[in-house]
């Protein structure tokens, strides 16, 4: 019938475990780490606002925006170049409060995940957790 629907969204420069990766083991800090968790947190309350739960809580699944300076940001000990533009990406695992989750990722989860979902209850994924 010629109709077409189509959903655009922002392309990510790169994923936040591609930066993780890049600086071998060294930790964000300062301003880099106050933006990640921000933009995370917004992201975490407006699906929960919406009684909803993203179960897929991971650090690929938050992409940096507008800002191609990857090297950069891989060399920022400190953290004072910050992190703006973090988005949150990959949200079909979202699901309605109290359901059983149906989608996530076994090496992104507690094992008290894997023991709850086998056993029928819907464990809880705390945000601590994902920035520790």
């Amino acid at each position: 019938d010629g109709k077409c629907t189509a959903l655009v969204i922002e392309a990510g420069e790169y994923d936040l475990k591609a930066l993780l990766s890049a600086r071998k083991g060294m930790p964000l800090r300062g301003r880099a780490l106050r933006d990640a968790a921000a933009s995370a947190g917004q992201c975490i309350q407006a699906v929960h606002s919406s009684n909803l739960v993203w179960t897929d809580l991971k650090t690929e699944n938050f992409i940096v925006i507008g800002n191609n300076n990857l090297n950069e940001e891989v060399n920022d000990v400190n953290g004072k170049m910050g992190l703006p533009g973090v988005k949150g990406i990959d949200l079909e695992s979202v699901i309605p409060v109290r359901n059983n989750p149906i989608d996530y990722t076994p090496e992104a989860a507690p094992p008290e995940f894997a023991r709850a979902l086998l056993a029928g209850e819907a464990p809880g994924v705390f945000f601590g957790f994902f920035f520790y």
